[in-house]
């Protein structure tokens, strides 16, 4: 009996999926199959095509509900439900729990989520065909005429097409094959299948209000604009045209090195700023804080009041989920007393001053939940300072979370010498500054930089004394730097397991391919690919000499290529801190799927879980249940967690 079914579509649509996203693209009358790539276990892959019988053997599988392998299952899983099943008759549907992503697996392992680049990653002996973009522009689009490419007007292209679809499931059935386990873990299956919930739910959003709001910054934006060429004298026509603006400053006897936003503020600030280049430089600062794009992506993104697709399962190394389609996860973090004020001003066009800020803090209110419905809404508390301190047996600290002081505060009373009731406002700022900047091992000179995000400016000597406060206050923190990194290399070098606390390090190889795994709590491990220990330099202190430092391949986080990477002790200590505080929120959100039926989970950002509710049900006894199922987790009782929430019509920041 076959064990497992790999397959992959090609299909045509009218709508762009990269603009609109998959579900819009399934649902729309003009998406049509193309052809089926597939095959069963190790045996030569195959192509079905609608103009023939439905291959019995896959019916008679997916009746028995075998896996299904699909790289980016969602998209092949709504092509299956929502495309070929209408337009067959006897085809099985598809349910959630047969997926395997195989894309989803790639990224486990930290490798790349693309199909091409996770087998380039792997060296496999079978990558995805590079003419794939040309292909699928070429058939799977409209044509010049707007109407859907016909085989028989390009039957090369379509066989390539063909073929290109059936090299798809090869590439993804070798790299599946290639990797240490060929499914997810079944925690991280109903994981998976859990943001494939919400991303299927989606935001509801006021999409009145956004169309209302995207309207007026359109017009407002465009008559602004236009007093540059008036300026000017029609030299430039946009405050985009950065080097054109500076050249034009320049002639007016203001020199320019940028146009970024701590410059163009500087310049502004100067009294014998003449007049003209100060008007101009105000429409840049202006101007350049213009945020429609995120109204524009709900525009897009929008179906029946609610926007789908917004969360990317394991979007980090660590696990993490990242933002998708209408980012959540980059909101500007400005807000309003009073959206509901500003919401219907711009409704009525009547006139708002600064409405450029405005708009800006009524991105996040554009969420709203539907009539009788609240936004339930939850935030675990210093999460990533909780667990730092559980892993590094800070029992200190540990005391401080369990008698509900501010760990900031304590530290101010370390920072300044003074009594807990004593710190001021300033130094818990400054300490909250250094708890948050200080834990995976930033040295003073990169925290004198941090430190003016927050507009305060140190002397060398005093960001020297402040790190090194911290690093005497949280010794634990500083041993466990030292200690996980001394744990990693012992284990690439002896390949035997070497443990830290509750973290276990380890290696293995797997068809030709070495791993470091780090063990967490929860059982899940983060991996690193072909690790080594090799003799570097540390930045800015050089005059040590090389140093033993571990090294592995992954994707660099900066340039997004495939490239041989440093894991510095603070970097290890980070790995581990995130990834523990991401299995936590997991188990914590998968509590609340099974236990409470009366919150529909709708997403995370950062460590918040956003969930929809009964107005009715929105009272104390609820929240206090939603926060008390994020924070049970077997494998952390004694790890002090908490979260708090609120409920509100519209999502806002806390």
């Amino acid at each position: 009996m076959n064990s497992k079914l790999w397959l992959d579509f090609e299909s045509y649509s009218e709508v762009d999926l990269r603009k609109h996203g998959s579900l819009r693209y399934a649902h729309h009358e003009s998406t049509n199959v193309i052809c089926l790539g597939y095959a069963f276990d190790d045996e030569l892959t195959q192509l079905w095509t609608p103009a023939q019988e439905f291959p019995e053997a896959i019916r008679a599988y997916m009746e028995n509900g075998g896996p299904v392998y699909a790289h980016n299952a969602i998209f092949d899983y709504r092509i299956w439900n929502e495309v070929l099943v209408p337009s067959f008759d006897e085809i099985p549907t598809m349910s959630l729990h047969q997926c395997v992503d195989t894309a989803a697996l790639c990224l486990t392992y930290t490798l790349p989520a693309s199909l091409a680049k996770a087998g380039a990653a792997l060296n496999i002996s079978l990558p995805k065909l590079e003419e794939g973009v040309r292909l699928i522009n070429k058939c799977c689009k409209p044509n010049k005429a707007g109407e859907q490419p016909s085989y028989f007007d390009i039957p090369d292209t379509f066989k390539e097409l063909f073929m290109y679809c059936k090299r798809d499931v090869d590439a993804m059935r070798e790299i599946v094959n290639t990797l240490p386990r060929q499914e997810l873990l079944p925690i991280e299956q109903e994981v998976w299948e859990l943001t494939a919930s919400m991303n299927r739910t989606g935001l509801p959003v006021d999409i009145r209000t956004v169309r209302n709001v995207l309207a007026y910054l359109n017009k407002y934006v465009k008559t602004e604009m236009s007093k540059v060429a008036t300026i000017t004298g029609g030299r430039i026509q946009t405050v985009g045209q950065t080097q054109k603006i500076r050249d034009w400053c320049e002639e007016k006897g203001v020199v320019l090195p940028n146009l970024q936003a701590p410059t163009v503020a500087e310049a502004i600030s100067d009294e014998r700023l003449p007049e003209e280049v100060l008007s101009l430089l105000k429409l840049r600062q202006e101007l350049g804080r213009t945020s429609t794009a995120k109204f524009k992506k709900i525009k897009e993104l929008e179906m029946d009041g609610y926007v789908h697709d917004n969360i990317q399962y394991h979007g980090s190394n660590t696990g993490r989920w990242a933002g998708r389609g209408f980012q959540m996860h980059n909101l500007p973090r400005a807000k309003v007393p009073n959206p509901e004020h500003y919401i219907e001003m711009f409704k009525s066009k009547k006139i708002i001053d600064d409405p450029v800020t405005i708009g800006k803090a009524l991105i996040r209110p554009m969420i709203l939940a539907p009539k009788g419905m609240m936004l339930m809404v939850s935030d675990y508390s210093s999460i990533e300072n909780r667990i730092l301190a559980w892993l590094a047996g800070d029992t200190h600290t540990l005391d401080v979370f369990r008698q509900g002081l501010d760990q900031y505060k304590d530290m101010a009373t370390h920072l300044y010498k003074v009594e807990y009731d004593d710190v001021t406002k300033a130094q818990r700022q400054m300490a909250k500054m250094v708890v948050l900047g200080c834990g995976y091992q930033m040295g003073w000179r990169r925290f004198k930089e941090s430190a003016q995000d927050w507009d305060v400016y140190l002397t060398d000597e005093e960001a020297k004394h402040i790190v090194d406060m911290y690093r005497e206050k949280y010794d634990l923190i500083v041993d466990m730097w030292n200690d996980l990194k001394l744990a990693g290399i012992r284990a690439i070098i002896t390949g035997k397991k070497q443990t830290f606390g509750q973290l276990n390090l380890g290696t293995a190889r797997v068809n030709g391919i070495r791993w470091l795994a780090m063990q967490l709590p929860s059982g899940k491990s983060i991996y690193y690919m072909n690790p080594s220990v090799q003799e570097k330099y540390i930045p800015g202190y050089e005059t040590m000499g090389k140093v033993p430092t571990i090294m592995h391949w992954g994707v660099n986080p900066y340039s997004k290529k495939w490239s041989e990477l440093k894991v510095t002790p603070g970097r290890l200590t980070e790995n581990a801190t995130q990834a523990t505080a991401r299995e936590v929120m997991a188990y914590g959100m998968l509590n609340v799927q099974k236990n409470m039926p009366e919150a529909t989970l709708i997403g995370t950002v950062h460590d918040e879980a956003l969930s929809l509710i009964d107005e009715k049900l929105a009272v104390s006894e609820t929240m206090d249940k939603f926060n008390l199922e994020l924070c049970t987790v077997p494998w952390a009782k004694d790890c002090p967690l908490a979260a708090e929430g609120y409920f509100e019509k519209r999502y806002k920041k806390d």
